[in-house]
């Protein structure tokens, strides 16, 4: 089950001015990145990246989102994220 609602959902998150958008295989975990400059590698430490992880339980759905700044985007798997206001 994808972590969106809908297609429209999706597209916002894919059309929203992040330069990189990555959905993990069961839809549950969503990864934005935004660089510092345009030109930016995945390995440089120039990335904010914001983590968006949706579950359902009971019926229930809940999305946590949470971002790190001047982080790689290569490791963006490993990071502690700080909660996203």
């Amino acid at each position: 089950m994808s972590g969106f609602a809908n297609n429209m959902e999706a597209m916002g998150f894919d059309k929203s001015g992040w330069a990189l958008v990555e959905t993990s295989a069961d839809g549950n975990v969503i990864y934005m990145g935004k660089p510092i400059t345009a030109d930016a590698k995945p390995d440089e430490p120039v990335w904010s990246i914001k983590r968006i992880v949706t579950n359902e339980k009971g019926g229930i759905k809940t999305i946590e989102t949470r971002i790190v700044h001047r982080a790689k985007w290569i490791d963006k798997e490993s990071y502690s994220y700080d909660k996203y206001f």
